[in-house]
């Protein structure tokens, strides 16, 4: 089995308001992960934007180890 160069994780979390939180996680470096990763956070914060606050993108963490 080929070991994980890189992991990007996007984590939605819900409150009981209904305001959703994204949690953004990442180990390592492949480049096709990352672009594809910021990709996806580039369009959830322009969604975050149009949102009325229902929508908050933390800001992405970067690990040292994949756990």
């Amino acid at each position: 089995m080929k070991q994980t160069k890189s992991m990007f994780a996007i984590y939605l979390l819900e409150d009981e308001d209904g305001r959703v939180i994204v949690n953004v996680d990442s180990v390592g470096f492949g480049a096709n992960c990352s672009t594809i990763g910021m990709e996806l956070v580039s369009q959830l914060l322009s969604a975050e934007i149009l949102s009325n606050g229902h929508l908050t993108v933390a800001v992405p963490v970067e690990s040292d180890l994949i756990q």
